[in-house]
This record gives C-alpha cells, sequence and structure tokens, in this order.
C-alpha cells in the first residue's frame, strides 16, 4: 500500500517492497543489490536533469559498468561496521524507513546508474519547476556565487523571501527532511521537545524550525566543518 504522507516518493521496486528471505540487514542489503544490478542501467543522470553537482562518491568511471566490482563496492561500504548496520536495522519502525535505507546504501555503493531513489521521478522534477516560477530576482553579491536566485513564498503560504535554488526551497519548505512520515502519522516537533541538528550547513531547515515555534522545547543546531575546528 502506498504510503499517503510520501506523495513525491515513488517506491521503484516494482511492489517488491522488502526481501523475504531473511530477516537479517545484510542478507536484505545483498537482495536489494542484485535486484538493483539486474535492472537496466540508466543513461541520463538524473542530477544533471535538475542541474546538481555530482556527488563526490561516484563510483570510479573504470568500474560504473562492471557489475561485480560495483557489486563488492556497495558489500565493502557496509561490511567494516556491519554489527552497527544491523543494530541500526532492527531498531527503525517500519518498511518504508528499513527499505530507504537499503536504497540509500546501494545508491552510494553503485551509483544512478543502477539505482534509483524515491525522489527521482517525475512528480518531483514537476515541483521543482513550479518552484522556478516563485523567482522574484536574481542574486547579487556573495549570494550570486552559489547560483542562488531571491524567491518569494508567499503563494505557498509562507511570508518569506529568501535566495536559494529550487530543490532548497523544495527541501526546506515544501517537503521538509526533518520530518517523519509513517504510514499512520506524520512526526515533527511538539510542544516541550528538544531538537538537536548536528551538522546545520548555514541553518535553513533549523530556522524553520523555529519559525514553525513549538512551546517549551529548545533547539541547539552545529555547524561541523573541517575549516571551522
Amino acid at each position: 500500500m502506498r504510503n499517503p504522507h510520501r506523495l513525491f516518493e515513488v517506491d521503484h521496486s516494482s511492489g517488491k517492497g522488502l526481501p523475504k528471505t531473511s530477516n537479517s540487514f545484510f542478507g536484505h542489503f545483498m537482495q536489494v543489490l542484485g535486484e538493483c544490478l539486474t535492472s537496466e542501467p540508466r543513461s541520463e543522470d538524473p542530477r544533471a536533469a535538475i542541474n546538481m553537482a555530482p556527488e563526490p562518491y561516484r563510483p570510479p568511471a573504470e568500474i560504473e559498468h562492471n557489475i561485480p566490482k560495483l557489486k563488492q563496492r556497495a558489500i565493502d561500504l557496509v561490511e567494516p561496521d556491519l554489527h552497527n548496520w544491523e543494530w541500526l536495522y532492527e531498531r527503525l519502525q517500519d518498511a518504508d524507513s528499513r527499505r530507504l535505507l537499503l536504497l540509500v546504501l546501494a545508491y552510494r555503493g553503485l551509483g544512478w546508474r543502477y539505482v534509483k531513489l524515491p525522489l527521482d521521478n517525475n512528480l518531483f522534477r514537476s515541483a521543482l519547476d513550479e518552484i522556478q516560477h516563485l523567482v522574484i530576482g536574481k542574486a547579487s553579491g556573495h549570494f550570486a556565487n552559489g547560483g542562488l536566485e531571491k524567491y518569494s513564498l508567499r503563494d505557498i503560504g509562507r511570508d518569506i523571501t529568501i535566495y536559494s535554488d529550487p530543490f532548497g526551497i523544495f527541501n526546506e519548505f515544501v517537503y521538509p527532511q526533518y520530518y517523519y512520515r509513517g504510514m499512520s502519522e506524520v512526526l515533527s516537533p511538539r510542544p516541550g521537545d528538544y531538537v538537536l541538528d548536528c551538522g546545520a550547513c548555514y541553518g535553513g531547515n533549523h530556522n524553520q524550525l523555529c519559525r514553525r515555534g513549538w512551546a517549551g522545547g529548545q533547539s541547539l543546531f552545529f555547524r561541523i566543518h573541517a575549516r571551522q575546528h
């Protein structure tokens, strides 16, 4: 059954869901790797299609079509900390969360040619196209260096003007990444909660948590970077 709270996400597994042959993280991971590597490899980079830079951890060009080496690369990614991955996997609450963990790790090991993540779909790309219509001007000075533009978010119910890009707007205001979207509920900060954002970048998501407000709570955010420590 499709999760009603994950409207922008698509499961590309043809309804297979989680494997039934094993209950372990590694058993499921191996089956997902097999599922991905038997699919037809793609030729169009999904990140390039939405003007995003390639990830720095992509498989080297010399092995990106070598299935045995790609599979071993993915296994090498998890094997040194297998006990910890098993511990985490056992504690994830639902099948959606476990499936997403498997796919993210498979993507990290195999790359975009063989793994399609849930947001890799036309609905997500259409949302980015619509967000582009919220632009009200070009960025100047420091903000222009990163290819940012000036957006007004009033048309999506936010009295905010911000320098950003379509994915930044989507990720922070349309489909916030720090929400848990379960089958029966959506969880976000509630009255009295404490929020730790460890890796807050420029503080965009943290800023939105504060603007939404929650009574009696407290938030702490950290920007951890090698140049600063």
